[in-house]
């Protein structure tokens, strides 16, 4: 992959992200905080949704980058599957209208899980264009539904349509691209056969379910929280927790990069190379952590109206869990690169289900405060969980007491929570990243890619 795809990657990621963050204070505006706490229950389900429209089909589209053959029978099959999905969808809509708390309208949902059916078609498309290196198209397909979804949500805010609003922005603009960039994959896909389908689904529906699982602890509180607190506190949570992924949304372009290669570079075994990249992202990850606890707290009174503000107390902890969160997606490269993903299935398993009776016994019995400790010490848990099984799967010479000093560090400056501190950690961490990718570690795996 040449320096130039790795710029449009980045640019292209940072472009989406930085549209959804410039609309953030807009809508937070718009709606008020009791409606935006109905986004964020809206959100919750649109995060598990995701996975049960995609049910792990992009994952299994990187783990046979190098199968044609296979790549042809995922995305027929997945044109199939969406198909069903758009069917059923407004039976879904109803039923979670009639379950869910938070007054929401069963419109609101229909068009949620329209665009999450459609959503899968579109992940099909990306990574295709990803395992044929073609950043550029790639690029003009996320810039371009960004700008559509940004413009049009504006746009319905601003006629007073509240929720509405952005989930009918959404459907149109993955509709509108869908037909602008993925019809020709679509209409092959709807001609080809699946054949067995059994290799797509053995590989795809356990990381499904495993990614499922981690919805225990991004999203499955909010029900709860719902019904313990009132809209307005929900509606500050949720805003302070879209805030806290913002180093998850600056390593997109890394992940976008490195998702395919590193599978690659594991068949080949060349373990020096990926723990040192792997290494480097961490600490990248790190920095983006110690930016955003420095800047956030500053920017903030400038964005958002006074009822939000109350939500910052909340933010270093869920930074911290951000940091749990991203880590064995980067390590745990031991546990993904198998035939099947029914170990890391097995390993959120153990995690997740305990989650299911502790979260919402720790809102009961000490509210938010209660629910982000306990989110804290389930992520660490499985952090930990999943470095120690990948090194047994597939050994990679990572410097442990590094990456564990650093993340230590990162949790300490997160507590104190000084601006000096933060910024110290930056750098460094940034300089951890820089001299493990100065014996050119990137140029090799990059030849490696293009080979």
């Amino acid at each position: 992959m040449s320096r130039s795809a790795v710029v449009y990657y980045a640019v292209g990621g940072v472009t989406q992200k930085a549209l959804g963050l410039l609309m953030l204070p807009v809508t937070a505006s718009l709606l008020g905080v009791a409606a935006f706490g109905q986004l964020g229950l809206l959100v919750a389900v649109a995060n598990v949704g995701s996975l049960v429209a995609s049910l792990g089909l992009t994952e299994c589209c990187q783990r046979y980058a190098s199968d044609a053959a296979m790549l042809r029978r995922i995305q027929a099959f997945g044109w199939r599957y969406g198909c069903a999905l758009l069917l059923l969808s407004p039976l879904l809509a109803l039923g979670l209208a009639r379950l869910l708390p938070g007054d929401l309208h069963w419109l609101w949902l229909q068009l949620l899980l329209a665009n999450l059916a459609m959503g899968g078609w579109l992940g099909l498309r990306l990574v295709a264009l990803r395992i044929n290196n073609r950043p550029q198209r790639f690029f003009w397909v996320i810039v371009s539904m960004s700008a559509l979804q940004t413009g049009l949500s504006l746009l319905l805010l601003l006629a007073g349509m509240g929720v509405g609003a952005v989930m009918l922005s959404g459907a149109v603009a993955t509709a509108t691209i869908l037909i602008w960039d993925a019809r020709p994959m679509l209409m092959r896909a709807a001609r080809s056969p699946v054949g067995p389908w059994r290799p797509i689904v053995g590989y795809g529906l356990p990381l499904a379910l495993s990614t499922g699982i981690t919805f225990v602890l991004n999203g499955y509180e909010r029900p709860w929280l719902a019904e313990a607190v009132s809209l307005e506190v929900l509606g500050a949570y949720v805003l302070v927790w879209q805030l806290s992924l913002l180093p998850a949304y600056a390593m997109e372009p890394f992940m976008l990069w490195w998702g395919p290669l590193r599978h690659r570079l594991a068949d080949r075994n060349e373990s020096v190379i990926l723990a040192r990249v792997t290494a480097a992202g961490v600490a990248l990850l790190v920095v983006a952590i110690a930016l955003a606890a420095t800047a956030i707290p500053l920017a903030f009174p400038w964005l958002f109206d006074a009822a939000y503000q109350q939500g910052l107390q909340w933010l270093p902890a869920l930074l911290l869990i951000t940091l749990l969160r991203q880590i064995p997606a980067l390590l745990s490269i031991g546990v993904y690169h198998r035939a099947t993903g029914n170990l890391a299935l097995m390993l959120n398993a153990a995690i997740m289900l305990p989650a299911l009776v502790l979260l919402p016994l720790a809102i009961i019995v000490a509210g938010l405060t209660g629910l982000i400790q306990a989110m804290t010490l389930l992520m660490a848990i499985r952090a930990m969980l999943f470095y120690w099984v990948s090194q047994r799967q597939l050994r990679l010479p990572y410097s442990t007491v590094g990456l564990l000093g650093l993340s230590i560090a990162t949790a300490m400056a997160l507590w104190a929570g000084h601006p000096v501190l933060l910024l110290a950690l930056a750098s460094v961490a940034a300089a951890y990243a820089i001299r493990t990718l100065k014996t050119g570690t990137v140029t090799v795996a990059a030849a490696q890619w293009q080979s």
